[in-house]
């Protein structure tokens, strides 16, 4: 189910990747692993009321608590819109009840199938923030995919409306590059938005925390409202063309006026009638 290159190899030695653990169950459960004292911040009897209760990776802090819950694709003995749906409701699940972040592709924030699952998740947590990670960021997942941050609500929580703003970050680079090499890099902008996002959840209401949030060109503290059953949670639609251009996102619309396109038109043709001469050349050779 989740990206095959994480998963490969991690059933039985856990990747250690700075303080962080990422480890893929296998056959294994959560419950398992809390018997087990691999993780902790859970009781047993909280893990039966996980009903997703074999993710197929963690990633564990430095006190074997639940960071984040990885699932990449929908698996492919689902055959119905029905059993994929319930498979996100279950990946949220784990999400909401372990207090972690889920990774997950574009299709749950943009498709208006997912109308049901969105006013789940607003009637049973509050969005504390939504990182888009550019494509690439899982190797061989040529797919758009996000960060979700959400924490349950509590009882008082249960009847009110969210009373501050979600924080977005639109992530560009990761610390390595993304191709099949994944060569480290000094720029980082998953690091920086954590950081960031850090500051913001600790002090929300802060006049200085949330400047520094708005001064950021990649952040934006979006309101809750804009983020209805009905809307596009895709973070990417507030940020304008000419943001976007500016961080690199966007290549800058290139605006030609007659002349200049029908020189286009004219090296394409020539193009493409050298090309055309190279085929009709092979043939003979062959």
């Amino acid at each position: 189910m989740s990206e095959q290159t994480i998963q490969d190899g991690l059933y039985s030695i856990p990747v250690q990747l700075d303080k962080y653990t990422c480890r893929s169950l296998g056959a294994t459960t959560i419950k398992d692993l809390v018997k087990n004292k691999e993780i902790t911040g859970l009781t047993a009897k909280e893990c039966k009321d996980i009903k997703a209760n074999k993710p197929d990776v963690l990633v564990l802090n430095k006190n074997k608590e639940i960071v984040i819950f990885i699932e990449m694709k929908t698996p492919d003995e689902f055959h119905s819109d029905a059993l994929k749906r319930l498979a996100k409701y279950q990946e949220l699940l784990v999400a909401k009840q372990t207090k972690a972040n889920i990774i997950l592709p574009d299709g749950i924030f943009t498709n208006i199938a997912n109308d049901e699952l969105k006013k789940f998740i607003l009637n049973t947590c509050y969005i504390e923030s939504i990182i888009s990670l550019p494509v690439g960021t899982f190797f061989n997942t040529p797919k758009k995919t996000y960060i979700l941050t959400v924490h349950k609500r509590t009882d008082a929580e249960k009847s009110s409306a969210q009373p501050y703003p979600i924080f977005a970050y639109l992530c560009s680079t990761i610390g390595e590059t993304l191709d099949s090499y994944r060569f480290d890099i000094d720029d980082n902008d998953l690091r920086d938005a954590v950081d960031l996002y850090t500051l913001y959840k600790n002090n929300k209401s802060h006049s200085m925390v949330q400047n520094a949030v708005n001064d950021n060109p990649r952040a934006k503290l979006l309101k809750i409202e804009k983020f209805g059953k009905d809307d596009n949670w895709d973070i990417n639609l507030h940020w304008t063309d000419e943001e976007k251009e500016a961080l690199g996102i966007k290549k800058k619309d290139n605006i030609m006026n007659l002349d200049e396109f029908n020189g286009y038109i004219s090296e394409l043709i020539d193009e493409i009638h050298d090309y055309q001469g190279a085929i009709e050349w092979l043939k003979e050779d062959l």
